[in-house]
């Protein structure tokens, strides 16, 4: 039985097969070579698809096989390695035992347990004649009498670097198969175990009919029989004790037994759990099945009563229901079919009605070994409850305490479209912390029914001792089952009026790409609708900016039309201060489909951290500075580091520029870097500056301005005082002095669309004396971002024509 994970290409499988079959015919006999082949076809027919691997990477592989086929001797023989003589990027087991159920399916489990990734895995069904000392004789292609079955299993799994590793995956291996083999072997013994105990109920006074046909049930392959034990039960001080009868243990629980169970001491609760009037104990083992699945062993103890109905011992068998036990239909189970006859009955439903199809679809497709635990009480309330959550098509949560105080079980119907495995994971972990378990076990359940049907087995340490708030539970499953959509929604509403929100939803919720879904929270992608919504035409931007922490900014840009290019922004940002950290983009478009695209990139930037950017007016200004100058209003230089360094609006900053400009004009040996950077090492002074120009001209400054502009203007010169670099002093006496000789300017006016974009000012030259001869008597400077001028007057009469200047 083939049972490998490739698909193959047939065109590429044909030509390394044929290649592979010409070495085998090139290295080996005819005789040889035609087992040989034989073996390739069951091993190796998938993996001849894998174009990594060449005829001869396969042919070394067949070769190893070979070799481990020529002699055995009955015992289980496992090889975990690294191949050295072929190339295979991944470690090889191989497997040669006698051929017996669950070998391929326990090792499979046993690997995922452990985490590892099978690649390709081969278990062909093998005939083989071997002479007495296990030596091959003949590879046969049936089966005979004087042949016997062996299975070779091989897989390919994660690449192992560590010899220790390969180590420990084979004793792990060698550990699972001797319990296959061990159930195998005992699996008649066990039945036979089943029987007499079945034999030994019916022969009690009460003979519970149900019990009986249960246990023959059982053994009607409805069971997988991993164990068994027999203990004898005595009386004790405080209770009842329990006795391993030596030589009773049969499968994986074969002698030798652990101290601890061979003496059983059971306290007052659970001496009372086992006294009770019922036959059978069904519940759930503490030890965990190395056997077909590695999951908690289903436990079924039969009680042991003498003539006078005295308890006296316990039968205890161990496996898991066979996947026949979950195909038979709920009336058709002993035990079970009695409670859903009840069930049916109580619910007085009408047989063509939809709610008894409802119930009865709910019932037969209901856990049977959870169905087999809970009392009938247990079991009613569960089935109606979620009978109401199917109706209703919504979560239901229904939780129910092992009496035998080892684990709570839970089942959850979600809807269908709702579950995915973060949801499963988010809700386990939520099961673990609230009731205090150590470990988890779950199925999943998903059908063509609307609701999808999880289960959970939280194993704890005393499970009778666990307390809950139900309605804390379903709360925080619900939260965990909101989708991203559903979160965005709710934010929505808290924002919005429910008309607006739900419109809002429908233009943008399906527009936003799954990375931006994943980095974004939905209060942020409000935030961003908000802003997008407001945009009124295209090529309009917005933006927020937020201090995430001591030289950590965020700026998200949102914009609609022509997407923003980085080369065109980077520019910008360096010059206001900053370094770009990360600038991730994310493309929307909004569902109606006339509308232009928009999109929002997210910046990280860094900053001195020794800056103070608690003050949200910063940060407007930041934003401010930002969108004029890529709008174009602004001129893109290094001025804008005053934002953050000295806390200035942006229309201080273009007073700075504008200043820089006209000294330039008057020929001042700096440049306008150099102006640039001598202001930004001297962030107070620059502020000072601006601050005496809006003492001078602010329309609405209320004071002395004369006295105050006279305080002021001392403070600066003190402060120039402390100026080390004597260039930059320079640079800071000539913006004092041409701010000082200012007369007019039209800073503050405003026109019918807000700041005009060109800053003028009326100068005292003569008051200048860094200017070059023959000083004008006034001169009026103005500046834009495209275009520079000054207009030189001699006396108080403006009179038309040139002027001379050396300028």
């Amino acid at each position: 039985m083939d049972t490998s994970l490739n698909v193959a290409s047939p065109k590429l499988s044909a030509a390394i097969e044929a290649d592979t079959e010409a070495l085998v015919s090139r290295q080996h006999p005819a005789s040889e070579a035609a087992v040989l082949r034989r073996l390739l076809h069951a091993s190796f027919r998938h993996q001849m698809a894998d174009p990594q691997l060449s005829p001869q990477d396969i042919y070394g592989a067949l070769i190893a096989l070979w070799r481990r086929l020529q002699r055995h001797h009955g015992d289980i023989q496992i090889a975990v390695y690294n191949p050295s003589d072929w190339h295979c990027h991944h470690s090889v087991i191989e497997i040669l035992m006698d051929d017996q159920p669950f070998i391929a399916a326990s090792c499979l489990s046993e690997l995922a347990r452990l985490g590892i990734r099978v690649h390709h895995q081969a278990y062909p069904a093998l005939y083989l004649r071997r002479d007495e000392q296990g030596e091959l004789i003949e590879l046969c292609a049936n089966a005979a009498a004087d042949t016997r079955a062996e299975a070779l299993v091989r897989f390919e799994i994660d690449r192992q670097a560590d010899a220790d590793e390969l180590e420990r995956i084979r004793d792990a291996l060698a550990c699972v198969l001797n319990d296959v083999r061990a159930t195998v072997a005992d699996w008649q013994p066990m039945l036979t175990r089943l029987e007499e105990a079945a034999n030994a109920c019916e022969a009690t006074p009460e003979g519970d009919a149900e019990t009986v046909a249960f246990l023959r049930w059982l053994a009607d392959d409805h069971f997988l029989f991993v164990g068994f034990r027999y203990y004898d039960i005595q009386s004790a001080d405080d209770g009842l004790e329990l006795h391993y009868r030596e030589g009773s243990g049969l499968g994986c629980f074969r002698d030798p037994i652990s101290e601890p169970q061979r003496r059983i001491r059971l306290d007052a609760a659970q001496s009372a759990q086992l006294q009770q009037h019922r036959p059978l104990v069904l519940t759930r083992s503490t030890t965990r099945s190395t056997v077909q699945q590695s999951r908690h062993l289903d436990y079924i103890g039969v009680k042991h009563r003498d003539a006078d109905g005295r308890l006296v011992g316990e039968w205890r068998f161990f496996g898991l229901y066979s996947s026949k036990s979950y195909d038979t239909p709920v009336n058709a189970i002993p035990l079970i079919r009695e409670h859903v006859a009840r069930l049916m009955r109580e619910s007085a439903l009408p047989q063509d009605s939809h709610g008894y199809k409802a119930l009865r679809h709910l019932l037969f497709n209901y856990p049977r070994d959870e169905m087999l635990q809970s009392d009938f009480e247990q079991l009613r309330s569960t089935v109606f409850g979620m009978l109401v959550a199917v109706e209703r098509r919504r979560l239901g949560l229904f939780l129910r305490r092992d009496p035998h105080d080892r684990f709570i079980k839970v089942l959850m119907l979600v809807p269908r479209d709702q579950y995915h495995t973060g949801l499963r994971v988010a809700v386990q972990e939520i099961l673990l912390r609230e009731l205090g378990g150590h470990s988890a076990e779950f199925g999943v359940r998903l059908s063509e029914d609307p609701l999808a049907l999880i289960e959970f087995c939280i194993h704890c340490r005393h499970a009778r001792q666990v307390s809950w708030d139900a309605e804390r539970l379903q709360a925080l499953v619900l939260e965990a089952m909101e989708s991203w959509h559903d979160r965005l929604h709710l934010a929505l509403l808290e924002h919005f009026d429910e008309a607006r929100a739900n419109a809002l939803f429908r233009r943008y919720s399906q527009s936003l790409p799954v990375a931006y879904r994943e980095a974004t929270p939905p209060a942020t992608a409000v935030a961003d609708i908000r802003q997008l919504s407001a945009l009124d035409h295209a090529h309009t931007l917005a933006t927020r900016l937020v201090s995430e922490a001591p030289g950590r900014l965020r700026l998200r840009v949102l914009g609609r039309g022509r997407d923003m290019t980085l080369s065109d922004v980077l520019p910008i940002l360096e010059h206001l201060g900053v370094r770009v950290l990360t600038a991730v983009p994310y493309p929307l478009r909004p569902s109606d489909s006339d509308e232009v695209p928009a999109w929002v990139i997210d910046f990280q930037l860094a900053c001195d951290p020794a800056l103070d950017l608690g003050q949200a007016a910063v940060l407007d200004q930041f934003q401010q500075s930002f969108t004029r100058t890529y709008g174009g209003e602004l001129e893109d230089d290094r001025f804008h580091q005053l934002v953050l360094r000295a806390g200035l609006a942006y229309r201080d900053v273009t007073l700075l520029r504008a200043v820089s400009k006209y000294l330039q004009q008057l020929g001042v040996p700096f440049s306008q870097h150099y102006i640039e950077q001598a202001l930004s090492r001297n962030p107070a002074l620059s502020r000072q500056l601006c601050e005496l120009f809006a003492i001078r001209f602010d329309p609405a400054f209320d004071g002395d301005r004369e006295a105050i502009e006279t305080a002021r203007a001392a403070d600066i010169e003190a402060t120039l005082e402390q100026v080390d670099n004597l260039d930059e002093d320079r640079i800071l006496r000539h913006y004092l002095g041409v701010i000082r000789a200012m007369l007019r300017t039209n800073y503050y006016q405003r026109g019918a669309d807000g700041d005009k974009g060109y800053l003028s000012f009326k100068l005292n030259t003569r008051a200048l004396p860094f200017a070059p001869e023959p000083r004008p008597a006034f001169e009026i400077f103005v500046y834009a971002p495209w275009v520079e001028g000054v207009h030189l007057r001699a006396g108080a009469i403006a009179r038309g024509g040139l002027r001379w200047s050396d300028r």
